[in-house]
Parts: structure tokens; sequence; C-alpha cells
């Protein structure tokens, strides 16, 4: 591609309430081996409390900055953030990220050399889970070995997580934006009507975005509760398009088939066996979490609609 052929693309990111997120993230989107004039980095701000804003003024510092600031106010959901950039972005290029990734300096180039080069116009890339500098938790182990299967999501449900997702313009113009009445599940929503629409998706494994990892367990069974609800909320609504099977059938309690979670798990070889059980017990722990999140969503919704 010469410079006179380089696309507009505009970066989206959401944020709520994570002011060191946002600094990491933009410190490495500003600094990119694509033209300056020829992207444009839009901050979402989804009614934070803390210093985000402030934060993202700081790098609004002159003429020449790609970083502009929105805020989405009326709707708690990085949905209808994200929503809100799309309405404002110029580019014909619209690369998503979520506040508190960092990417390579050539991550836009790249990206927009793979959708080009590959006639692709809805793709994503891989997602690495970065370990804390200290001696990792076996919570940030399993993160580690088992989050952010991309290009499973896409070959099996047909979406791509919006942290590492690029599209193209004229995607929203055929299918729409995001729903934003889902505060999880939107993502997966999204994807699911670009493929039903025949929008063609693809998977470059040699791009990489890096995603810090969840220390905790308490921090994994928070984001499982969350999912879920996102799961739940995209079957109560688009029943015909997300089914789900009764929480109370006797597959939700069993653990784990040995198959899925061998192919799973990233760089099987560099873990010990002491290790791969108890990330083999996380992994059944996540699935029970999720079953009585669902028995209890519809014990709540049940009773609320009477």
């Amino acid at each position: 591609m010469t410079l006179n052929s380089l696309p507009f693309v505009s970066v989206i990111c959401p944020v709520y309430n994570n002011e060191v997120g946002i600094e990491r993230t933009l410190e490495t989107v500003t600094t990119q081996t694509y033209p300056d004039d020829r992207y444009e980095v839009l901050t979402v701000d989804n009614a934070s409390t803390d210093d985000t804003r402030e934060v993202i003024r700081s790098f609004i510092g002159s003429d020449s900055s790609p970083v502009t600031l929105f805020e989405e106010r009326k709707i708690q959901s990085s949905y209808a953030a994200r929503n809100r950039g799309i309405r404002h972005a110029n580019g014909e290029y619209l690369l998503f990220i979520d506040a508190d990734m960092t990417v390579e300096s050539d991550w836009i180039e790249s990206i927009i050399r793979s959708m080009k080069s590959n006639a692709v116009r809805y793709m994503g890339c891989r997602v690495d889970l970065q370990l804390p500098p200290a001696p990792p938790t076996i919570a940030a182990r399993y993160n580690s070995a088992l989050g952010f299967p991309v290009e499973s999501y896409l070959r099996n449900r047909h979406f791509v997580p919006t942290c590492c997702l690029s599209i193209t313009r004229d995607v929203i113009d055929q299918i729409g934006l995001f729903d934003d009445t889902l505060k999880s599940g939107g993502d997966c929503e999204f994807g699911l009507r670009a493929h039903e629409a025949g929008i063609e998706q693809f998977y470059d494994d040699s791009i990489v975005v890096y995603h810090p990892v969840r220390t905790s367990l308490r921090a994994l069974v928070k984001k499982k509760v969350r999912t879920t609800h996102g799961h739940e909320d995209l079957a109560r609504k688009y029943p015909n398009r997300f089914p789900l099977r009764s929480p109370l059938h006797p597959k939700n309690f069993l653990p784990p088939r040995p198959t899925i979670f061998r192919d799973r798990v990233r760089n099987w070889d560099s873990f010990s066996w002491g290790e791969l059980m108890c990330f083999y017990g996380i992994l059944y722990l996540q699935k029970l979490v999720a079953t009585f999140t669902r028995v209890h969503y519809r014990y709540i919704s049940t009773h609320l609609s009477v």
C-alpha cells in the first residue's frame, strides 16, 4: 500500500472507571507506524467516577493528537459506548479495543494489510493474556492458558470478541450497530448477525493484542457470572437464534470432557500435571458457576414477571 492509498482508520475504545488501563492502552495506540493523519482514536467514557476522563485528556495535548474523548452517560453498557464511537467515527475501517489492552506499534498497519490482502470485512486476531511480573497465581496461569480462544469462537459460534474485532464501515451500514441493551454477549449477537448476512469472517493469528490476566479465582468467577447473564439475556431476547437447554439438564453438572479441556489449554506441555489438574478443577468450577447462575437468573426472571 502506498501512502496515498492508505484508508482512514478509526480506533474505538470504550472505558469505565479504568484510569490505569486506558493510559496503558493509549500509550500504545498513539505510537503506531501507521501515519498519524490517517487514523483517529475515539475513546468513549461510560460515566466513569474516577479520573479516567482526565487521563484521556492528557493525551489530547495538541492539534496533531489522534485522540478524542466522547461520553456515553444515558446507557451503562460497553456496547452503547462503542455505538457512540461508531456514530462519530470517520474511518473506512473500525478497529475495536478495550481499555487495559496493549498492541504492537504496527497493529493498525498489520490489520489493514491483512484485511485488504484477504478481502475481508470482519476479522479477529489473537489475544495473548499477559502474566504479571510477580510470581503468578494458579488462577492467573489458568487464565493465561485457557482464555480467549478467538479462533474457536469464530469457527464454532461465528463471532469475535470486541476487544480484538476489526470491521469495515460498510458492515455497520449493512447490519446496524451493536445491541446496546445487552451488558454482555453483544459481540456474539453482532457476529452472528454478520454471519447470517453472509459477511465473510476471518481470523489472523499473526496479529496479536495483549490483555492482562485475571489473577484471582474471585475475578474469574465474577466474569463467568457476567458472561452467563449475557448469554441468558441473548436467549431471552433472541430465543430462535440463541436456544439454551434447561439449566437443570444433567449435562450441566458433569465435569468437562477431557478432550475439550485438552484442546483449550495452550502450550499443554509447559505445565506440570499438578497444574493441569488444578486447571481442570477451575474449569469445572466455572461450569458449575454458570449452571447455578442460570438457575438463579431464570428463578428471578420468572418471579419478577409474575
